[in-house]
This record gives C-alpha cells, structure tokens and sequence, in this order.
C-alpha cells in the first residue's frame, strides 16, 4: 500500500472502542487490503489457505532463529511473520530500540563496559511448503496475542499491521500498511522450509528510518548461514554512540542523547502537569531514566549529608574548644 498514515491505529477513541471499529484515517485502506487478501488466498469449502510457496519474513535479534516469542523467549509462544519484507526488517529495528529499556543491562554495561546490547538482526526468509487454514482478521487495530480464533494452535492468522520505526510509533515519518502473518511454530515447522537467512545492519536501519521510501534491501550486509551468532554486541557508550538521537523526553517530544535527555526531563515543564500527549499515548515509563535519576539524587542527598555532617562535627568542635577556652579563662581569673 503506497498511502502515507501519520496516526497510530491504536490511539483509539471512545466511540471506535464502543463500536470495535478501527479510527477513520485507516478504514478504507484496511479495506482494500482485506479485499487483496481474498484475491491472494486460497478458497476451499468457505476456508481460506495461505497457498504453497508465499514467502513469509521474519525479523529479530536472535540467531539462529528459535521462533515463539521474542521478548520471553518462549517457543512454544505465537511467532510473528511478515507478507513482505519491509515489515520483517522495521521489527528488528523496533527490537533494538525497545532496548532503551532495559535498565538493567544499560547499567551495568556502563559500569563494566560490557558489550550488552544487541546493534544488529537477523532477516529470515521462509517458504510455505505446503497450504495451510488461515482466517482473515479484518480490523487493524486487533492484536492476534488477544484474538480467540488466532489463539488456536492449528490455525494461522492474517492482518494489517503497521511499522513503528522505533521503540513507540513514529508520527513524525508515518508508516504505510503492510501485512502480518501469525501462526505456531510448533504446529507448522513442518511445512515452513528456510531458505535465506541475512545479517541486517541496525545502524543503516537507524540512519534511514525517516525516510518513508527507504528500501530495507539497502540494510542486508550479507546472507547469514553460519552455525553460530557472530559477536556483534555493542557497549552502552557505542551504542549511545549510534543510537543517541531517537532518545526520548518521557513527557514531551524532546530528542537527544540520553545525558541530555536525562538532565532535560527534570525540568521539563510537562512533568509538573503529570500528563501529555505523549503518556496517553504510551503509558509505561522510561525505567532508565527513572533509575539513574533515583540513583543521582540519592548520591546528591549522599553527598548533602556528608556535607551536614561535616559542618555539624566542625561546629560540636568549636563550641568544645570555645567551652575549653572560657573554662581556662575563669580558672586564670581565680587565680
């Protein structure tokens, strides 16, 4: 689909939510992409297949390609495919940035120096070998992990979905319509053959993402075939280095790296309000800056009260050479 969406499907209002409909700007394209999917796939007895030899992509950090979820590493879990490639590839892009939030490992990455943190994916090219039942999800908004029908195990689901260009939706470049495909790897590893695996480059994904038109074919460094993940981890300060400008203020729009993001949330005139247009759209926090900002002012309250402590010990040993001193100066008189 070649038309542009600068509005994220799920910022829903409370008359689509009463209606299960998806916002405006998305119905007719949504549509016309349910009215293309009724012509890709095969009818058989009222059922639709996803005919033998589609291409399905999948995109993820993780080498080699273990399927379910991404986030827990559960196989068993749902394993999520693109129709195209472009869809697949933006997904590694999301994975990388989303690890902006992982407090933990960014801090002890900066202590230690660790390399941590993921900088590239993996593109895994995948062909139907076989047609399998597939049910048509036919609102954008829906997510399959809380539909019923693609719950079952036996069955796959097919849907409109968008690319977020980063950790949250990208307003600012917008996102075309693609296609996503969902089904259970345990169920279907049987009639999915791989056929390519690539190694994508995150930093050229990071460099392009705000250009609509960038062909994600230009961030393939090579096809990937080798036994074991290469060690391409990065620290925090490389990856700072090549991610910094997508962080994020917490409570408004401002961007920049993460020190000086970090320093401009604290007097960021939207935290005072305790709400933007931002929270409403993504309500969980930035646990990193929460934490190092916790840690900052407790090292200040630290050092505050060192410096109190200080001054009080100075003062208790004043007043006692004082008292020292006025003792001697009457014990002289009586003299």
């Amino acid at each position: 689909m070649d038309k542009v969406y600068k509005k994220d499907p799920m910022d829903r209002n409370i008359v689509t939510i009463f209606k299960g409909d998806d916002i405006d700007e998305f119905k007719e394209g949504v549509s016309d992409m349910i009215k293309y999917y009724k012509k890709l796939l095969i009818k058989k007895d009222d059922k639709y297949y996803l005919r033998k030899g589609t291409l399905l992509y999948h995109g993820t950090t993780n080498y080699p390609f273990i399927g379910g979820s991404q986030s827990t590493g559960n196989r068993a879990a749902m394993t999520f495919f693109g129709l195209d490639m472009e869809i697949a590839v933006w997904y590694i892009y999301e994975m990388i940035m989303n690890q902006k939030h992982y407090t933990a490992r960014i801090i002890k990455s900066k202590i230690t120096g660790e390399k941590l943190l993921e900088r590239n994916g993996y593109l895994y090219v995948f062909k139907l070998k076989e047609d399998i039942p597939t049910e048509i999800i036919e609102k954008i908004y829906q997510n399959p992990k809380g539909t019923k029908v693609c719950k079952n195990k036996r069955l796959t689901c097919i849907h409109p979905q968008v690319s977020y260009r980063g950790d949250s939706f990208n307003e600012e470049v917008g996102t075309k319509i693609h296609t996503e495909v969902t089904l259970f790897m345990e169920t279907y590893k049987d009639s999915l053959e791989l056929i390519r695996s690539y190694l994508i480059d995150g930093e050229k994904l990071h460099k392009n993402h705000k250009d609509i038109e960038y062909d994600v074919r230009d961030s393939i460094i090579r096809e990937y075939n080798e036994p074991v993940k290469r060690d391409d981890k990065v620290n925090y300060e490389e990856f700072n280095r090549i991610f910094s400008d997508n962080f994020v203020c917490e409570y408004c729009d401002f961007r920049g790296s993460f020190d000086i993001v970090l320093e401009h949330e604290k007097t960021c005139s939207f935290r005072r309000k305790g709400s933007s247009k931002k929270n409403n759209k993504r309500s969980k926090r930035n646990n990193i800056m929460n934490f190092l900002d916790f840690l900052k002012d407790k090292k200040k309250k630290k050092k505050k009260n060192t410096k109190r402590k200080k001054r009080k010990n100075t003062m208790r040993n004043k007043t006692r050479r004082n008292k020292r001193k006025n003792t001697k100066r009457k014990n002289t008189k009586k003299r």
